[in-house]
């Protein structure tokens, strides 16, 4: 027996083809040659156990309280990552204290065997051939290259077709499946060249995408033909991002799909991204290594659950711990949806990552980074208000300034922790504790709420209207916010920090004027266009965390606070420039645009935050600043934007910006100019417009000759 080690810890074993033949008849079903890997689930626990049978349990009442289960015929929990037997043993052992004997829930558990050397291993572990004896576990011979699974019962091979609604558990077998590496790349939908030609030069379809490695342009045709509409999605969204394709993983749920007729629940749980922003945020250099050395790459659940809606599933995804999802899907049952969002209710996150957190605990939990320990132990505590108030708040101010605090799971910690807090119940301070850490995770909304329940239950005070102010001072409303803490100084006028919010405030607001240094509020939308100051440098840095704005704005890479605070300083100094923080009433800091004003005419430069994009909000704010502006005297806007930037080009064009037909000469001819201005201004006005704007301020870009410049455009098509 020969042992490997890959990755973190599964540890991977290759058996004998002999010893797959003792104690199973395997005549009756052909085995596939050559070896199979078996690899046990990470993090599977007792607990883990105990939380999926309860998963388990909920879905199997919904199907018989619906009428859907059909008596005398088993109820089949297919176990798609066995391992050598772990799992089997302890979810047998839980279901069986869940459903005893006597039950009229006949329930089998078939371990999902692809292999004979997964046949080998499973008959190897003891009280697994008694179980098999009691038919209780019945392998299930399932390998990837043939369509119809096998039961391995004692008399031999029998075709398995389910007769009743079945429960998928993948663990995290999706991520040891193959999968292909593609990526978005300006434009272009690429894959990992892992047999590249060494000359580049060789296929006019390769491109360097990312470190010197190559790639070529991935072949539609070979993916899945239901994620075409969301591949289109991707490349107008995305500039340049690596893209995890979990194509076994999507074939494995094709086909339960087809075989399940009455209905299946699908458990899943993996390192993962779920959504639009973790998918932009992936780092190219991590997922090629992860690739080139076999070893495990996060599973594209956003496109898992793309493909399970495609196969008429409803399905939710849940964020475990260190980036680990919990996924679950819904096929073929009445009521899905509302079956489904019970079962998401029902599920404790904190069971399927406690161990390491619990460990720490028996240590002492103590420092700035364990942070996510305690997450997980409010988690197990089931957000009990206790044990968050055992949190000292001055930690948890410092631990959330770090880069990868995790503020979404914290966030969704504190709204849980108050749901379960009646005010008032004898925690004298607690809502200001809950306040002031859902102010550092940046959730206003909560803030605003717990204060303004805090004040419900005694009253008007100079602590709460001092921190209600200073939500308001966070969120665009600095007016509003100088009225509250003149209220809270009047009920105490030495009170610090209503004090400390009311110098802030006016020291922001002698730098205000009735020109370009004033708020620009949304007649419709919580929306404020705030002129920047350096109290917006902190979030202004976070949102700014994605490379790609940089890159696509002609923006200098910030990565530290300092670099940040010195860059406003620098630019607000230009008096004849408008530079607005976007604030949203309930978020805070959402995106900046700047007005750079010459003479009557302005240049446009707006992005929207890595949490906030894909919502409206640019187009929105850019169509006020525009207005503004235009209010203002600016009778022509103009702007630019990268060829293959479609995001903001789609952004420019519903707030009105039409296209200039111009471009500057190498190497800036991959620009795209447009203006935004009265009905009447003709493309040659616009294009003299564009050329006087640059020649006012210097800037260094030049453009064909007067004559030439619409020879130099179709040539540049």
């Amino acid at each position: 027996m020969m042992q490997q080690t890959v990755s973190s810890g599964p540890t991977l074993i290759h058996a004998s083809n002999e010893s797959a033949r003792e104690g199973v008849r395997l005549d009756a079903v052909p085995f596939a040659d050559g070896e199979t890997l078996i690899v046990e689930p990470s993090d599977f626990s007792p607990v883990v156990a105990h939380e999926l049978a309860r998963l388990i349990v909920h879905h199997w009442y919904a199907c018989s309280a619906a009428k859907e289960i059909v008596p005398d015929s088993p109820l089949d929990i297919l176990d798609f990552f066995p391992g050598r037997g772990t799992t089997t043993l302890l979810m047998t052992g839980v279901l069986q204290r869940k459903f005893p004997s006597e039950s009229h829930y006949r329930w089998r558990y078939l371990p999902v065997l692809t292999g004979q050397q997964t046949v080998a291993k499973l008959y190897a572990v003891e009280g697994i051939k008694a179980l098999m004896a009691e038919g209780r576990v019945v392998p299930l011979y399932w390998p990837s290259n043939q369509e119809e699974p096998s039961l391995l019962l004692p008399d031999g091979g029998r075709h398995w077709q389910p007769s009743n609604p079945v429960i998928a558990l993948f663990h995290d077998y999706f991520a040891y499946l193959p999968q292909r590496l593609l990526a978005v790349h300006y434009g272009k939908l690429m894959e990992y060249a892992e047999n590249a030609p060494s000359n580049e030069h060789e296929s006019e379809d390769m491109e360097q995408v990312s470190d010197g490695r190559k790639w070529i342009l991935a072949d539609r045709s070979s993916l899945d033909a239901d994620l075409t509409g969301l591949f289109d999605t991707y490349i107008a969204k995305f500039n340049s991002v690596p893209i995890p394709y979990p194509q076994r993983a999507l074939e494995l749920i094709g086909s339960i799909s087809e075989r399940c007729k009455q209905g299946c629940l699908m458990i899943a749980a993996a390192l993962g991204v779920t959504t639009e922003v973790k998918l932009r945020l992936s780092n190219f250099s991590d997922l090629t290594k992860c690739f080139q050395n076999r070893q495990t790459m996060p599973i594209n659940f956003h496109l898992l659950a793309h493909k399970l809606t495609k196969a008429k599933a409803v399905t939710d995804q849940l964020a475990l711990q260190k980036d680990k999802v919990l996924q679950l899907g819904l096929f073929r049952h009445q009521d899905a949806d509302t079956r489904l969002r019970a079962l998401v209710r029902d599920v404790d996150p904190a069971m399927f990552g406690h161990a390491p957190a619990l460990s720490q605990a028996m240590q002492g939990v103590h420092g700035d980074a364990a942070f996510e320990h305690r997450l997980t132990l409010l988690k197990l505590a089931a957000f009990d208000p206790e044990v968050l108030a055992a949190i000292h708040g001055p930690h948890f101010a410092r631990a959330s300034k770090h880069h990868g605090f995790n503020r979404e799971g914290w966030r969704q910690a504190l709204e849980q922790v108050w749901s379960h807090y009646l005010p008032g119940a004898g925690k004298d301070g607690f809502h200001e504790q809950v306040a002031t850490m859902a102010m550092h995770c940046g959730d206003w909304a909560l803030a605003r709420r717990v204060i303004q329940a805090g004040i419900q239950v005694r009253g008007q005070n100079a602590s709460d209207l001092a921190q209600l102010a200073w939500c308001d001072a966070r969120t665009g409303q600095l007016k509003r916010s100088a009225e509250i803490i003149s209220d809270a100084l009047a009920l105490d006028p030495s009170h610090v920090m209503a004090r400390e919010v009311q110098q802030r405030t006016e020291d922001r607001l002698a730098h205000w004027d009735d020109r370009w240094r004033q708020p620009v509020e949304h007649v419709e939308l919580p929306l404020v266009l705030e002129p920047l100051d350096l109290s917006h440098a902190e979030a202004m840095l976070y949102q700014y965390r994605d490379p790609q704005i940089a890159i696509m704005t002609g923006l200098p890479a910030i990565t530290a606070l300092e670099a940040m605070q010195q860059w406003i300083t620098e630019q607000i100094q230009q008096r004849q420039w408008a530079h607005f923080a976007i604030m949203d009433a309930d978020q805070g800091f959402v995106g900046y645009i700047n007005l750079a004003v010459s003479e009557h005419a302005a240049f446009f430069c707006f992005w929207t935050g890595v949490d906030f994009q894909g919502r409206g909000l640019a187009t929105q704010a850019g169509k006020l600043a525009c207005e503004f502006a235009r209010k203002l005297g600016v009778s022509v806007m103009l702007t630019s934007a990268y060829s293959d930037n479609q995001r903001s080009i789609r952004s420019l064009e519903r707030i009105g910006f039409t296209q200039i037909p111009i471009r500057a000469l190498p190497p800036d001819q991959e620009r795209i100019f447009y203006a935004l201005a009265d009905p009447s201004l003709s493309a040659t006005d616009a294009i003299d417009e564009l050329r006087n704007y640059y020649l006012r301020e210097k800037i260094a870009l030049e453009f064909p000759a007067p004559e030439n410049h619409g020879r130099h455009e179709s040539s540049g098509d």
